[in-house]
């Protein structure tokens, strides 16, 4: 499959790492997607040979773009990111319907963050545990939890989301370990 694009969508498509050069022509890029197990599959070619895309070709893209962040897939990948917590505590897993439901709802208001992200996150959790479950968050609670505030009122604690701010900025600074003040003592 071949889509026209304009040079300003190529270039937001190249800022946003999604499409990379073909090898064949370089008036052509490539549009991949990738799974979290580093499989990857080419699924069209990108040109600019033409002018702009028509507002169905704009859907297309913006359709399969989209899907490569995980947010349109969570009911299709929230079982392998629970399985983490199989065997830790009784309902450490929670419920897979109450996951999803959290997880959409944690894409929608911040959409920056993708399904890799929230994969790190999850392991960033659990290394930090270190092998003591006695106080882990059941799974449906670590993306959302509501609780009393004190004051009559809910607050909502997003635990997934601390620990995906801290996984962008290992990643802006190149950090490859966890940072800890006890290492050298």
């Amino acid at each position: 499959m071949k889509l026209l694009i304009s040079v300003e969508e190529l270039d937001e498509l190249i800022a946003g790492n999604y499409i990379k050069p073909s090898f064949e022509n370089d008036e052509e890029y490539v549009l991949t997607i990738r799974s979290l197990s580093g499989s990857s599959k080419e699924i069209m070619v990108i040109t600019t040979e033409a002018s702009e895309l028509s507002p169905s070709d704009k859907n297309k893209i913006k359709k399969l773009v989209k899907a490569d962040n995980g947010h349109d897939t969570t009911d299709e990948w929230i079982n392998s990111w629970r399985m983490t917590w199989k065997g830790t505590r009784p309902k450490g897993m929670g419920s897979r319907a109450k996951c999803i439901e959290n997880m959409k709802n944690f894409f929608q208001l911040f959409p920056e963050y993708t399904k890799e992200h929230v994969f790190k996150a999850r392991d960033k959790y659990f290394e930090q545990l270190d092998g003591d479950y006695r106080y882990l968050e059941q799974a449906d609670y670590f993306i959302k939890k509501r609780v009393p505030d004190g004051e009559g009122g809910v607050e909502t604690r997003r635990t997934l989301l601390t620990y995906c701010e801290e996984v962008m900025l290992d990643e802006e600074f190149g950090i490859d370990e966890p940072f800890s003040i006890y290492k050298d003592l």
